[in-house]
């Protein structure tokens, strides 16, 4: 009996061991590099990551610092390098199906696009004139890019040409774009800018802000919100005027700031999220780096992750875990969905659910059996979650129709039968 006590409390301390040497899978876990993080890192360049992009079910990770694009198809659990694209990385782009990139060789820039996912890339920056890209934004119709010296560009061919259509009295770098219904918004040192027309003219929308010197924009519902250095300003009126929602970080600067649903995320020194639009804000970071390496370089939300990218590596955690809500009664989709619309067939109305992990700009159409469009059930940008949309038949004729969603690099169709 002794002897049994002896192996029982050995293999309980094993256990414990175990346990505890253990990453707990709630707590932010490094995914990239694969090899374990080690004490006292050397600051490496080669290992930075400074721009993330999370279209459709893909992740891609790029950097100023070296040659190399990462991709990650499983929301950032494993990481490859896409061997045949030899570039650094300046900005990220979505378009419909198509992703972007922009990449600068000595002082010119260029910009190119790719149609499958990262496997293949053309070039496509005629009309550019070499300008550097620094951010893109997508409304549904126009692409547009801010530069870094050069204004603001549009194309309205996904990127084959682009013409200028803002100079540098905007400001620079023109990097933080966001889109707000069907209004595009641009920040950088000369403030906050807003176009109303698909990008092709600009007004300010500063008035209320302290300084013309503007760090990043997000949407939550409605509001806009813009960060500088350690004060968040809101706006509920398309940037007309601002206010200031806070003070939260006690003279620390957030680098930048991004949405997801109702939460906001800004990346610093270790990572923040607040729940009421800026004004007070909460921290999660077991499992991150401490000290200087815990610097933040970029972020990004794929399905039910939140994905930072830091000077050690690309860490994971669940949004669950980051916010401490318990969101087992109302999870986001995991991945873009399209569903068989109900019922099927028809008469003379039905609905059409579709799944979204992340806010998307949404192009849902109905087509005849000749390729005919005869309906537009939605064309915004939408945020993370399940939704439903009534389909209205009464004035089609009895027949098969085709229904079609586009969101970020997602695109699905699906056919519904009408029976009168």
């Amino acid at each position: 009996m002794f002897i049994n006590r002896i192996s029982l409390m050995a293999e309980s301390s094993l256990f414990l061991l175990l346990l505890l040497s253990t990453p707990s899978a709630a707590q932010w876990v490094r995914v990239w590099p694969d090899s374990p993080a080690v004490e006292n890192p050397v600051f490496d360049p080669s290992e930075v990551v400074e721009y993330l992009t999370a279209p459709g079910g893909n992740l891609f990770a790029g950097s100023d610092y070296w040659n190399g694009v990462l991709r990650s198809t499983d929301y950032g659990a494993t990481w490859t390098r896409l061997n045949s694209l030899h570039t650094i990385v300046r900005a990220w782009g979505v378009a419909g199906t198509n992703l972007f990139l922009s990449s600068l060789s000595g002082s010119l820039g260029t910009v190119l696009r790719s149609t499958d996912s990262g496997e293949s890339w053309t070039e496509a920056d005629n009309g550019l004139r070499g300008a550097s890209v620094d951010g893109f934004a997508f409304d549904g119709t126009a692409l547009v890019a801010g530069t870094e010296w050069n204004g603001v560009f549009r194309s309205t061919n996904t990127g084959s040409t682009w013409t200028q259509v803002a100079d540098s009295s905007l400001g620079w770098p023109l990097h933080y774009f966001v889109v707000s219904g069907t209004d595009i918004f641009v920040s950088g040192v000369g403030g906050v800018y807003r176009s109303t027309d698909g990008g092709t003219s600009w007004a300010s929308a500063s008035s209320g802000l302290p300084s013309p010197n503007v760090g990043s924009l997000a949407v939550i519902g409605t509001t806009l919100i813009a960060c500088m250095g350690d004060s968040i300003f809101r706006s509920t009126n398309n940037g007309v005027n601002w206010t200031l929602a806070g003070k939260p970080f006690a003279g620390n600067s957030i680098g930048s700031i991004i949405a997801s649903g109702s939460i906001l995320f800004g990346r610093g020194t270790g990572l923040s999220w607040s729940s009421d639009s800026g004004t007070t804000w909460k921290a999660n970071n077991g499992g991150l780096p401490t000290a200087w390496e815990a610097t933040i370089s970029a972020l990004a939300v794929s399905g039910q992750n939140l994905i930072a990218a830091t000077w050690m590596g690309i860490y994971r955690a669940k949004l669950s875990y980051v916010t401490g809500v318990n969101t087992s009664l109302n999870d986001l989709p995991e991945a873009f969905k399209l569903d068989q619309n109900y019922p099927n067939p028809f008469n003379p109305s039905t609905t059409i659910r579709y799944s979204l992990p992340q806010r998307s700009r949404v192009s849902l159409t109905v087509f005849n059996t000749l390729g005919q469009q005869v309906a537009t059930l939605v064309n915004e940008a939408q945020e993370a979650d399940y939704h439903d949309v009534r389909f209205d038949g009464s004035g089609l004729a009895s027949g098969v129709y085709f229904y079609r969603i586009m969101a970020g690099t997602f695109v699905a169709t699906k056919k519904l039968l009408l029976i009168r």
